[in-house]
Formats: structure tokens, sequence, C-alpha cells
């Protein structure tokens, strides 16, 4: 489906599970250049994992320039968002 399952029992990171799903997603262009994910509690309930555990892995792939933060109005407020910034190739 679209989420990936997660080894909840393994010795690798759930937030690492998460982010490597995620870049696989850009990377494969799964989620296109300026696509917005669903807000990080959605994904984390989606996920069933904490919002903490969400978090970090987006952290990280802001950090790597895969993915970045933007605000969008929604009934009057701005409601921060993430957004796909598209696919970086490493050599």
């Amino acid at each position: 489906g679209m989420y990936p399952s997660l080894d909840r029992t393994g010795p690798t990171p759930i937030y690492l599970q998460i982010k490597e799903w995620m870049r696989q997603q850009i990377t494969t262009g799964a989620w296109p250049k300026s696509f917005k994910l669903r807000p990080e509690v959605d994904l984390a309930g989606d996920l069933e994992v904490s919002r903490g555990t969400v978090r970090k892995a987006i952290e990280e792939l802001t950090e790597e320039g895969l993915v970045t933060s933007v605000e969008r109005w929604d009934r009057g407020y701005p409601v921060p968002h993430v957004a796909v910034l598209g696919r970086r190739r490493r050599d």
C-alpha cells in the first residue's frame, strides 16, 4: 500500500525506516516536486508512530535538501506543511 511495513523489533530505528521510505518516494518520483505531505500528526497516525518519530525523519530529510517546511493557509490559519524540493541524486 501507500505506507511501508515498519519493522518494530529489528535493529533499525523506526524514524530511519520512515526516512528511507520517504526518500524512496521522492527519488522514484512517486512524490513529485512541490508535492505536499500530509501534516505530521496525520502521518504519525497513519504510520502508527509518535509525532516525534515522523518529525525526526523529516528534519533529517530537510537537512539533506529533499524537503522543506512551508505554511499553507487552512480555514484562516497558517498550517505548517512539508513540501518536496525534488530528487537529489548521489554520485
